[in-house]
């Protein structure tokens, strides 16, 4: 499946579509997810370097090993996301929900 057609399944809001055919490790770098409901999304061990998150709402979304270096997330929810293992290095975690979530993000 084509990148084009799995960032339209996100901008439609088809979750599950998603989840059942992105690929393992999907390269999203720089990919404008901007101001999506993406509530229950997994993106384990996703490369998000660079993508713009911002408004974006990711509750319940698996994050697993994903890398969010660089992310733009400015006022994104993270409400219930599973956080393990994910690294944000020079990302902008402007007024995002993150605190309830700290205690996933250690497991």
């Amino acid at each position: 499946m084509r990148y084009d057609s799995l960032l339209d399944l996100l901008q439609r809001g088809q979750i599950a579509e998603f989840n059942r055919k992105r690929p393992a490790c999907f390269d999203m770098r720089c990919f404008n997810l901007s101001g999506l409901d993406l509530t229950g999304v997994d993106l384990t061990g996703c490369d998000l370097r660079r993508a713009n998150l911002s408004n974006a709402k990711l509750n319940n979304a698996i994050l697993r090993g994903a890398n969010l270096d660089y992310a733009n997330l400015t006022n994104t929810d993270f409400t219930g996301a599973d956080l393990a293992r994910v690294t944000s290095e020079n990302a902008i975690l402007d007024s995002s929900m993150l605190v309830s979530e700290l205690n996933k993000i250690a497991a």
